[in-house]
């Protein structure tokens, strides 16, 4: 079976491109009940859609090129669900803040999963694909590792390359042109 489903990262463009991304919790900006939690990366929402938990679909955006690159795949023990929240336009190091901010505590758990071609590697030969592969040593008994990223500190832009050289994600060139679907927004509950 081929992991890779393009089809379904296309599903994803066309989810965010026709929706408004609004961004109502800046990078920097405390969370409105959390306030010691601050956000390391722009986080919002496609307005007008909705999410197992019922509000609108969650997005991280980064500061690379506005394509979607990754998901996060989230199990909330203390709500008691699971969602998934799109990466937009996150460098190597800020998906890395992502997957540490969904994994920070016993209550919230996530995977990572990168939007790479079926059988691309990163640099250490790992499968770079996401689903249902097991990034090769990676893990302990615990099971306090992630298992579809590189160990901690392995990542960064230019680290995280397919076989042929080429970044894992589109969003490698470092592009901050201004898109006309982000606005700022008051924040929400």
């Amino acid at each position: 079976m081929n992991d890779y489903n393009e089809d379904f990262w296309k599903a994803l463009d066309e989810l965010v491109n026709t929706s408004e991304i609004v961004i109502d919790r800046p990078k920097g900006s405390a969370h409105p009940r959390f306030p010691d939690f601050i956000y390391r990366v722009d986080y919002g929402y496609l307005r007008d859609t909705s999410s197992m938990d019922g509000a609108e679909i969650d997005v991280w955006v980064g500061s690379g090129q506005k394509t979607v690159d990754a998901i996060m795949c989230i199990v909330d023990l203390m709500k008691r669900d699971s969602e998934i929240k799109i990466l937009i336009g996150c460098t190597e190091e800020e998906k890395m803040e992502v997957y540490k901010t969904h994994n920070e505590t016993r209550y919230m758990k996530g995977v990572l999963i990168r939007r790479c071609p079926a059988g691309d590697t990163n640099v250490d030969g790992a499968y770079a694909g996401g689903f249902g592969k097991r990034v090769s040593g990676i893990g302990n008994e615990r099971g306090s590792e992630p298992d579809y990223m590189l160990p901690e500190g392995a990542l960064g832009a230019a680290a995280a390359r397919t076989a042929n050289g080429r970044p894992c994600d589109a969003s490698a060139d470092g592009n901050k042109s201004p898109d006309s679907r982000f606005i700022k927004a008051e924040a929400r509950q």
